[in-house]
């Protein structure tokens, strides 16, 4: 008898795992690839996002120091000059002082005609 040819049966062992390992490894490297130009392109976008910050910032800050000198006292009596507004504080007998007991009087009628309440709980 003869013996059988044994070449014939290596070969069609590990031509399989052979081509599954060559799919695997075409998979990583395209995978690889990928994954470099998405960091590449978060990395422009994270770039352009950091301009944008920092622009606002500096809008932000300009803003600021501009609120800050416009609202000192120097430049708001310019400002009330400029547009001719008269403004003092009121007299002691202007101010009206008020508690929870002045609201239910507001229906006894103590107040003056066309004199409005305010909630002070409404407030907080």
């Amino acid at each position: 008898m003869m013996r059988r040819n044994r070449k014939k049966n290596r070969t069609a062992k590990w031509f399989l795992p052979a081509g599954m390992a060559a799919v695997v490894v075409a998979g990583l490297a395209l995978l690889h690839v990928w994954l470099g130009f998405s960091c590449e392109a978060l990395g422009r976008d994270i770039q352009a996002l950091e301009k944008t910050q920092a622009m606002l910032e500096q809008r932000l800050q300009t803003g600021e120091a501009e609120w800050a000198f416009l609202r000192s006292p120097k430049n708001l009596e310019a400002a009330l000059a400029r547009m001719n507004i008269q403004m003092a504080f009121p007299l002691a007998s202007e101010i009206v002082r008020l508690d929870n007991n002045d609201l239910r009087n507001q229906q006894k009628g103590w107040l003056a005609e066309g004199v409005s309440l305010a909630r002070m709980d409404s407030m907080r």
